[in-house]
């Protein structure tokens, strides 16, 4: 066989050389338009690794767990919820933390969502109500101290 037929034989079947790929184009970008959007928006959170005795690394590592429940608890989703009109199974859902290493004290928040909702805010509150709901213990125990100081410096 010569060239000459190699080429006849490729000219032969050249449409659907052109057409499959053409086919699978429109086929993947129908797909990607009726498909939902997915935005995600996150935050970073450095979490004290301090106790009483000095630096912990498991003192961080039960804060960094704590902060994952706590982030995912119905009063926080409820909070962000109707602050940001995004339903609780859609954040119960969306939101997660995760840390850079095992034993890092940095916490990586995300939310997934749709388009046109506040995602950036509502990571933020999530994350901030976290963290005041895990502090609230120790800011109580604090102005609890502060107060009986202050009775004490006064008599």
């Amino acid at each position: 066989m010569e060239i000459r037929d190699y080429l006849r034989q490729i000219r032969r079947y050249l449409w659907l050389v052109i057409l499959i790929p053409v086919v699978a184009a429109l086929i993947t970008g129908g797909l990607m338009e009726i498909r939902p959007s997915v935005y995600q928006a996150d935050a970073t959170v450095v979490v004290p690794a301090i106790t009483a005795n000095g630096f912990s690394q498991s003192a961080a590592t039960q804060y960094v767990d704590t902060f994952k429940d706590v982030l995912v608890s119905e009063p926080v989703l409820a909070d962000v919820s109707q602050k940001y009109g995004i339903p609780t199974s859609e954040l119960a859902s969306g939101l997660s933390a995760s840390t850079i290493t095992p034993s890092s004290n940095i916490i990586n928040v995300v939310l997934l969502g749709k388009e046109h909702q506040n995602l950036t805010g509502a990571v933020r509150e999530a994350t901030v109500d976290s963290l005041n709901a895990i502090a609230q213990p120790r800011l109580a125990q604090a102005l609890n101290a502060q107060t009986n100081a202050q009775t004490l410096l006064s008599n």
